[in-house]
């Protein structure tokens, strides 16, 4: 039941709209907490075109930039680097997004090379 509440925690932190689906509201959280299948979830998001996640992806995925944790791996799973392999998953969906600004920051996330391979 954390899940809504720290989504909206961390809407409230980067100035976004809550998350009002319960099932993206529940995958975004599997990122934020970096459970050990948030890469499914990551590609559950992108497959199922979880659109209103965008701009919360895009601030997580900048907040992972920020601290280097795509490239000095923080967090493993079965040992692969898990944020770099979600920040893939996500590619597609994120490039989806319309809105200058967001595309503009995810252009900035390919140019920092969230989306390479390991």
């Amino acid at each position: 039941m954390l899940a809504p509440i720290q989504m909206g925690d961390f809407a409230e932190k980067h100035g976004l709209p809550v998350i009002a689906d319960s099932v993206t509201c529940r995958l975004v959280w599997d990122l934020l907490r970096e459970q050990a299948h948030a890469e499914a979830s990551a590609r559950r998001l992108a497959d199922e075109g979880r659109v209103e996640a965008v701009p919360h992806l895009v601030a997580l995925a900048e907040h992972w930039v920020e601290r280097g944790y795509t490239f000095q791996g923080e967090w493993f799973v079965e040992g692969r680097n898990a944020h770099l392999a979600c920040t893939r998953q996500l590619e597609s969906l994120l490039r989806r997004v319309e809105e200058p600004e967001l595309r503009r920051r995810v252009g900035e996330l390919a140019e920092a090379g969230c989306f390479e391979a390991d």
